[in-house]
């Protein structure tokens, strides 16, 4: 018990001391503290970059496949078009139902046949900007893209998509309708 009445009394005598260690500890534990506190800090940012970059990288991926499946899109129209209504439209002169060489009227620098080929015209534009999104999204693997970029290209092909989903539609009823019409001079 001596013992401890002994300290006490030392500890009572360098009080302020004790008191100036004790407060270094204190402010070296604080400060690692902080130190560890930035570094989570740190690494959560990089987390949160990565999680983003991964993200945008994921979104590239999708516009690439959507973009293919744009492309494939049109060549399916290209091929539906040229059997559903070109191959109709050939028959039909064959049989003498309609001469596609002779001039529209209404418009003397068009023929039938360029008109009909008009749909081909209109997708070369949807082709050429597909083909620059496949090689934008390809080849510049190092391209920071923005997020408006990314936005303009989704939208650029859902509009392509559409697109080529209305021609599809208007290619199949104007196929149907020219059937009936040939069908109806082949009867009479």
């Amino acid at each position: 018990m001596e013992i401890f009445t002994k300290l006490w009394l030392y500890i009572g005598q360098n009080s302020g001391q004790l008191q100036v260690f004790l407060g270094a500890i204190a402010i070296i534990i604080g400060f690692t503290a902080a130190w560890f506190a930035k570094n989570q800090i740190v690494i959560a940012k990089q987390q949160r970059q990565d999680s983003l970059d991964l993200a945008k990288f994921d979104l590239q991926l999708k516009l690439l496949e959507k973009a293919y499946v744009c492309e494939n899109e049109i060549e399916a129209f290209k091929q539906r078009y040229q059997k559903e209504f070109l191959e109709k439209l050939n028959n039909a002169q064959s049989q003498n139902f309609v001469q596609l060489d002779s001039k529209v009227s209404g418009d003397e620098n068009l023929t039938f046949r360029e008109v009909f080929n008009l749909p081909f015209e209109l997708l070369k534009s949807s082709e050429n900007a597909i083909s620059e999104i496949i090689n934008k999204l390809t080849l510049d693997q190092d391209a920071e893209w923005s997020k408006d970029e990314l936005e303009f290209i989704l939208k650029t092909l859902i509009k392509i998509s559409s697109d080529i989903r209305k021609s599809t539609h208007g290619i199949t009823t104007k196929a149907t309708m020219l059937e009936e019409k040939l069908n109806n001079i082949r009867n009479n």
